[in-house]
């Protein structure tokens, strides 16, 4: 749930520098695709070896924590990889996906370990799996449902987009944690 509002809040950070273009959201969905495929799959194995809630608990706060930086550190990026690719013909293209690749690779992928990590430690019998992975995946569609209509409330306020991330990550953070401790 917290990845949708991470994706939504990106297009934002992007849009001040490259703007909304097809292909500027097109690295934004693309690139945030990839590091959830990566992230499902490490954490399917991490979550195998370590099943323990301290470890997903440790994710979710890395994952959290290094979603909460990029709004302090993505200005000085954007501009960088904006003035780095300006005298391109694909500068907008190689720009937005060099930022996209720095700055959300590493939180995304972490916070794409949660639900395949959640899903190992609520399973306790076998025959009980499909139940509790549908709960987790719908209780995550939720998620993101209210991550879609809260961006778009706090838009309507017109905040500034920085606090704006940051809003959205403190309040899936919470949001993640109470559903794992529930678990």
């Amino acid at each position: 749930m917290t990845t949708l509002a991470v994706e939504l809040s990106a297009s934002r950070l992007l849009g001040s520098i490259f703007g909304t273009s097809n292909i500027v959201w097109a690295n934004v969905i693309g690139l945030i695709l990839l590091y959830l495929t990566i992230g499902y799959f490490v954490g399917g194995r991490w979550a195998d070896r370590s099943p323990h809630n301290k470890t997903l608990y440790q994710i979710i706060v890395w994952g959290a924590f290094l979603s909460a930086l990029i709004p302090l550190v993505a200005r000085p990026i954007l501009q960088n990889a904006a003035q780095a690719f300006a005298h391109l013909e694909a500068g907008l293209a190689l720009g937005s996906f060099v930022s996209v690749l720095i700055l959300f690779s590493i939180p995304v992928t972490l916070l794409g370990t949660v639900s395949p990590f959640a899903i190992r430690l609520a399973v306790t019998d076998v025959q009980n799996a499909g139940r509790v992975s549908g709960q987790i995946y719908a209780i995550s569609t939720v998620g993101s449902y209210s991550a879609h209509s809260y961006r778009f409330s706090i838009s309507s306020l017109q905040l500034a987009q920085y606090e704006h991330f940051c809003s959205l990550q403190q309040f899936y953070l919470l949001l993640d944690s109470s559903v794992c401790c529930k678990n």
